[in-house]
Formats: structure tokens, C-alpha cells, sequence
């Protein structure tokens, strides 16, 4: 048997992964190629390399058992038809990555060969099953790289002829309404499906989700309506979900115009027993797209959110110092309570553009976070100067945690109830805390601020004053150590007496990720984000209303540099996205982020 040794470096291969989601037009059809990179894996050239196709052995009866070490190959050949497929898996040492690839009977060496399948992820057994498209019959040759590890491996094989390749008439469909759940169990054969004939309505969103065992992997494909039968080589599917896993999932838009039927099939590829399909459907969201609201300062861009967040009005406002972010830092959740906006103020007069929006808004009454050093008695006299008959309230404190307390009691009055669960945060800088903002504002919870080695007394007698006779409440800390110590987490958590979570990375942007994911996790809809500079403060203060009101992240980054915290966001969760705020003018957010923003908003929906 052929053995061939080469450099790792040389031996590294671009693995191109099979998609989850969307459309096909693949050629053969991708059911059978499991995530295995469909005609797009690419060898580096290796000149020096001799090793061809002349030198290949014939495939030894199954199964097939032989030694590598690593950087060597093993070359087979075995003669295939039209319609047959190939099955064939390897089982390798412990520790080891031994890959398979399948090469056309176009290979001739590996000087620029592409494999039509591959497997070379995950664990063992690795697994190819390819069924020989029309007019590609012919030697094929299939490769075991010793990638890394050495010592034995197996290598198992069939050919099925074309009668024995599933063909399923659609007549045979079990009916089906969505939304649908329903409990099914596949058997430990070849063959083991179940086909359902389910009525899709016109220009919705289907979420398809299958759970299925452990140790087993069952994949999801839906077909078109008309489909006369499934046959892998002349049908594709509209749209699928088959990774190496025991869940499935995937997402498809019904065309516009008439409800229709479609066929959904669930194929046993390897393993068996019982698994969950469940099929839900909701609204198309609108086209994606990433939308920058500014000002020519801060208190104008604070007046631009509010106009987009309260089109209609408002009957009230939280008014809060604009240079500085003490006071304003709990204001998300009296917002919440309020369902009002943010707007911001200088210490001793009434921006113009904080005033015009509060006209527009028509409130009635204004709610001051802080006391006179924070907002001056001068901006209330120029309120009432502006807005006759407008009522004014004041929640001063002797300090910011005094503040974030007083805060905390209003909300509770303003909600008439005890909250479940409090917020606390740095109250000597303001990153974190406003990464909890929209989530402060949906939930009308409060942010209780802390100093970093000591919780104050001001914020320790609000938790205890806040927690429910007899009860307890839970804590969400923002912030690693270096935030909120040990000293006054555990002080808030035997006060409140509930569960203690900490949401926390290794700089601000992290933090904010970890909140912002928080926030959204077990979303299957869509959500919006609301995007601002974690440098400065003013936009994210103002955009707790925006975020909050559409129940969406506040995610931060650089001004100059999209965060890779947030790029890791939009890829990872992007495709649920229908809308992506950010926030200020392009000194708060320079026009390459923004442009990068909005490519990443585009991208995460191609194929969606």
C-alpha cells in the first residue's frame, strides 16, 4: 500500500462548510454530503509531490484496517456508476484526525485537485455517502490523511446500486398543520423516514427545529410543492438542515401569493430512536439594514432618538446631565416605568433641541435624576418658562448611589410592586451600567450602583428596602472584578437573598456582548440592535428608550474600530436581526464602522 509523507504545513486543506440554511443549487444534490463542503475543497499545490492516480490500489473488501503516522497518506480506487452511492466511514486511535476525501475520476495527482466530499471535522466515525451523479461514472479514488496521531484505522464500505437508493412517493405523506409538534422515532435502518405533507401560508417566515438523541444524527429537508417524488439526483430541496449533530435547524420564507402544500421529511442518517419536530411560523422581517441617528450634539442627537422612539408623543420625559454620567447611569429603568424618553441637559441651562423635542412630545411632566449640582434650579425655571403648566419632579440623592437608590424606590412606587431581581453595577464608570440600560428599561427593574471594593450604604439599604417581606430577589452583576469586587457582590446577594448571575468579559466591549446575549437568549424572532461608543457616554444614556422600547441590546464599541465583540455578535446572531440602530454622528461612530455595520447586517441575511 502507497505511503506518502510530507510536511504538515503542505497538508492543510481549505474547507469551505456546507450551510445549514437557504436554498440549493448544488449539483448533486446536498442531502447525502453531510456538511462535508460540497466540491469546494481545494489542495495547495505541492509540486514536489509525486504521488498520482496510477499509483492508487485497489479498495480491499470492507472492512479495511491499516497503519499511518502522521503526514502520510493512504490512496484507494474503487470503480462506481451513474446512481450508485458510496458509503464509506473511518474510525481512527485516540487523539488522532484521520481525514477521508473522495476525489472524480478527473484526479490525477493532488496538484490542484478538488475533492467532491470530504469529512475531516468532528469525531469519529467520520462519514462520506455520495451518490455518483449522471454522466460521472467512472474510477473514483479516496484518500485517509493522517492529518495527525498515528496508529490503526478501520475503514468501512458499501456500494448501493440505484434500485436501493430511497425514492419516496409524496402520496404516502402523513397531513400536517402548522404550527406543528410532533414526537417521531426512527428505526436503525437504512431507509427510516418520516414525510409529512404540511400546509405552508404565503409570505411567512417557518422556523423548522428537530431534536433528536444524542448518539444519534437525523437531518430535516423541505421540498416544493408538485414534488412527484424525492429522489437524491433530479430533486433538491427548497430548503434543509442536516449538520453532523442530534438537533436541526433552519429557516425558510414562503413566497407571496397563495398558501400551498410543501413536504417535509426527516431522515435518519445515522443512529435511531425518538426526536422532537416542532415547525412555527411568523412574519417576514423587514429588509435589514443599519440606520444612523445624530445630532449636531448630544442633546440633539438625545432629541433624534426620542423622535424616533415616541413618534406619537409622550405625556412624559427623564431629564438628565448630559456632561456628566453619574445621576443618569439608574435613570433606564424610571424610563422603563414611565415608558418615556431620555433626554439630556445642560448643568445650568436648557439646550434649544432638548426643549423643541419636548414640545413635540407634549409632556406634561419631567422627571430630573439628580439633585441641583447635577441639573440646576435655572433648567427647571427654563422649563417651566417653556412648557407652562408643566409639572416637575426631582430625584435628588447626596451622591450617585444615593440617587440610583432614590431611583429604585420611584420605580417601585411608579410600579406599585417589588421587582424580582435587581441590576448592580460601577457606579465609577459607565460602561456596564448602560449595557443593562434597555434591559433596566423592558423590565422596569433597577440598577443599583456600587463602588468597586465596597457596596455604599445608600445602595445596600435600597436592596434590603426593595426585597419583598419574606422573600428574595435575585442579583445580575455587570462587570467582572475589577468592576463590582467580591466584597460588595456578596454584600448585595445577602441582601437580597435570591440567586447571584455575573455577566462579565475582559473589557467593556466583552461585557457588553455577554449582557447584550443575555438579554436576547432563547429569542426565535426577530430583534433589533441598538449600537453606540463605549468611549463616551451620552448616546447610549439616550438610546436606553430606543433599545428598551423595541426589546433589543445595547451593544458598544469603538468609536474608530468596529469592536470584535460586537462583528462576533452580528455573525453569530445577525440572521435574527431585522434592524440595527446606531447611534451619533460620526464623531461617535466613525463612517468606516458604520459602512462595516451595515455589511455585516447584509451579510448575516444572505441566504436567509
Amino acid at each position: 500500500m502507497l505511503k506518502v509523507g510530507i510536511s504538515i504545513s503542505l497538508i492543510v486543506a481549505l474547507i469551505v462548510p456546507f450551510s445549514a440554511f437557504g436554498t440549493s443549487s448544488y449539483s448533486p444534490s446536498p442531502i447525502y454530503l453531510k456538511g462535508l463542503g460540497v466540491s469546494s475543497l481545494s489542495r495547495p499545490s505541492v509540486a514536489a509531490l509525486s504521488t498520482d492516480a496510477s499509483l492508487a490500489v485497489t479498495l480491499p473488501a470492507s472492512p479495511v484496517r491499516a497503519d499511518l503516522v502522521a503526514g502520510e497518506w493512504d490512496l484507494y480506487k474503487v470503480p462506481l456508476s451513474q446512481g450508485q452511492r458510496l458509503e464509506i466511514s473511518i474510525t481512527g486511535p485516540a487523539a488522532s484526525a484521520f481525514d477521508l476525501y473522495l476525489y472524480s475520476p478527473a484526479f490525477e495527482n493532488f496538484n490542484d485537485v478538488t475533492a467532491v466530499a470530504h469529512a475531516s471535522e468532528g469525531g469519529y466515525p467520520r462519514t462520506i455517502t455520495y451518490d455518483v451523479p449522471a454522466a460521472l461514472g467512472g474510477m473514483y479514488f479516496i484518500e485517509v490523511n493522517a492529518f495527525s496521531g498515528s496508529g490503526t484505522y478501520e475503514l468501512s464500505w458499501r456500494v448501493r446500486e440505484p434500485a436501493e437508493n430511497m425514492r419516496i412517493d409524496v402520496g404516502a405523506a402523513t397531513p400536517a398543520a402548522i404550527p406543528m409538534e410532533r414526537d417521531i422515532t426512527l428505526e436503525d435502518k437504512w431507509g427510516s423516514n418520516r414525510l409529512f405533507a404540511i400546509t405552508l401560508p404565503a409570505n411567512r417566515r417557518v422556523q423548522v427545529d428537530l431534536s433528536g438523541p444524542a448518539d444519534a444524527d437525523f437531518d430535516v429537508y423541505l421540498y416544493a410543492p408538485g414534488t412527484g417524488s424525492i429522489l437524491p439526483q433530479n430533486v433538491s430541496p427548497k430548503a434543509w438542515s442536516n449538520r453532523p449533530t442530534s438537533n436541526e435547524s433552519f429557516i425558510f420564507d414562503v413566497p407571496a401569493g397563495v398558501s400551498r402544500t410543501y413536504f417535509l421529511e426527516v431522515l435518519r442518517f445515522r443512529g435511531a430512536g425518538s426526536a422532537r419536530l416542532e415547525v412555527i411560523h411568523y412574519p417576514i422581517p423587514v429588509a435589514p439594514s443599519a440606520t444612523r441617528i445624530w445630532g449636531v450634539d448630544r442633546f440633539a442627537t438625545a432629541a433624534e432618538i426620542s423622535q424616533r422612539t415616541y413618534p406619537a408623543g409622550s405625556a412624559t420625559a427623564v431629564l438628565v446631565n448630559g456632561r456628566e454620567f453619574p445621576d443618569g447611569l439608574a435613570a433606564s429603568s424610571l424610563a422603563g416605568a414611565l415608558n418615556a424618553p431620555i433626554l439630556l441637559t445642560e448643568l445650568r441651562s436648557l439646550p434649544a433641541s432638548t426643549l423643541t423635542e419636548m414640545r413635540r412630545l407634549r409632556v406634561s411632566k419631567v422627571f430630573i435624576a439628580g439633585g441641583t449640582g447635577a441639573v440646576s434650579d435655572a433648567v427647571l425655571a427654563s422649563l417651566r418658562a417653556g412648557i407652562p403648566g408643566v409639572a416637575i419632579e426631582r430625584i435628588p440623592g447626596r451622591d450617585r448611589y444615593d440617587t440610583a437608590a432614590r431611583i429604585a424606590e420611584k420605580v417601585r412606587t411608579l410600579t406599585g410592586q417589588r421587582p424580582g431581581r435587581v441590576f448592580l453595577a460601577s457606579g465609577e464608570t459607565f460602561p456596564d451600567a448602560l449595557s443593562l440600560s434597555p434591559i433596566a428599561f423592558a423590565t422596569r427593574e433597577p440598577i443599583i450602583l456600587t463602588r468597586r471594593a465596597i457596596l455604599p450604604p445608600a445602595s445596600l439599604a435600597a436592596i434590603k428596602n426593595l426585597r419583598p417581606p419574606g422573600g428574595a430577589m435575585d442579583v445580575l452583576i455587570a462587570g467582572g472584578t475589577g468592576a463590582v469586587d467580591l466584597v460588595p457582590a456578596r454584600a448585595a446577594a445577602a441582601a437580597a437573598g435570591g440567586s447571584v448571575l455575573r455577566k462579565y468579559g475582559e473589557s467593556r466591549y466583552a461585557t457588553s456582548l455577554k449582557i447584550a446575549e443575555f438579554f436576547i437568549e432563547g429569542r426565535e424572532g426577530p430583534y433589533q440592535l441598538t449600537l453606540a461608543s463605549g468611549v463616551t457616554f451620552p448616546d447610549a444614556l439616550a438610546g436606553a428608550s430606543l433599545a428598551g422600547v423595541r426589546q433589543g441590546p445595547l451593544l458598544l464599541t469603538r468609536p474608530l474600530a468596529l469592536s470584535q465583540q460586537a462583528r462576533d455578535h452580528f455573525r453569530s446572531f445577525g440572521f435574527l436581526m431585522n434592524q440595527c440602530w446606531v447611534l451619533g454622528g460620526t464623531g461617535a461612530i466613525s463612517p468606516s464602522v458604520f459602512n462595516e455595520v451595515a455589511s455585516e447586517v447584509a451579510r448575516a441575511h444572505q441566504g436567509h
